[in-house]
């Protein structure tokens, strides 16, 4: 189960973390785990902001960074324990909304 489960993961972070690069998110590197730490891409700088404009254009949701640490701000969590499909499609949407936003 637990080696199933690091290769659904892994696959999983290389689909969105493919997807945030390509908007100009910046990832810091992880050792593994459900979610993908992101910094905003330039010209987004409040991440609650970002959070609620993404949800409420394109129905996809993140959690803003202020709610793990007082320097998040410019920070973004997405959860990937999600299926493959979910995640393109996701992706596809935060793509479109990062570029009409912009």
């Amino acid at each position: 189960y637990s080696m199933q489960l690091r290769k659904k993961m892994r696959s999983s972070f290389e689909i969105m973390s493919s997807y945030l690069a390509e908007c100009g998110f910046i990832i810091p590197k992880i050792e593994g785990g459900y979610f993908i730490w992101a910094k905003l891409p330039k010209g987004f700088n409040d991440d609650l902001k970002f959070a609620m404009d993404l949800y409420e254009s394109k129905k996809v949701a993140t959690v803003p960074g202020i709610h793990f640490s007082d320097n998040g701000k410019k920070f973004v969590r997405f959860n990937i324990a999600r299926p493959e499909c979910e995640l393109n499609s996701a992706g596809k949407l935060i793509k479109e909304y990062v570029k009409g936003a912009r």
